[in-house]
């Protein structure tokens, strides 16, 4: 119980505090808008972090993830995702982080998707 509390707080810690230096330090606040979006980060059955904001209609979703929580990539494009709040996708044990938009997969990578209507982000760690 009390380790499950710990990682609650370690992941709470990260996305309140961490910098990411991919996000140019742009605020949520830049973004703040009447579009409801709702982001989830499982990385197990018992981890998961949920972010519930409002954002302007059109802004990608990837500024907006930059600006909540630490995001990581293994490509210079940024176009493949390897970590989310410190939690690193281990390719070894064939892991991968999951996109999921509105309750299916998402066709499409973090860069092409724009949040023009109400919108639940879900990224789960995987493995393939």
């Amino acid at each position: 119980m009390m380790q499950k509390i710990m990682m609650t707080v370690a992941i709470l810690l990260l996305i309140f505090s961490c910098n990411n230096e991919k996000n140019n330090d742009v605020s949520l606040e830049a973004f703040r808008g009447d579009i409801p979006l709702e982001i989830h980060i499982v990385a197990d059955s018992t981890h998961e972090v949920v972010v519930k904001t409002s954002v302007i209609h059109g802004i990608p979703l990837q500024k907006v993830m930059q600006a909540v929580v630490q995001i990581g990539y293994n490509d210079p494009a940024n176009s493949f995702v390897n970590s989310i709040v410190g939690v690193t996708a281990d390719a070894a044990e064939k892991e991968f982080w999951f996109l999921e938009i509105n309750g299916k997969a998402s066709q499409v990578g973090l860069t092409q998707i724009s949040v023009e209507d109400s919108m639940q982000v879900v990224w789960r760690l995987k493995n393939y």
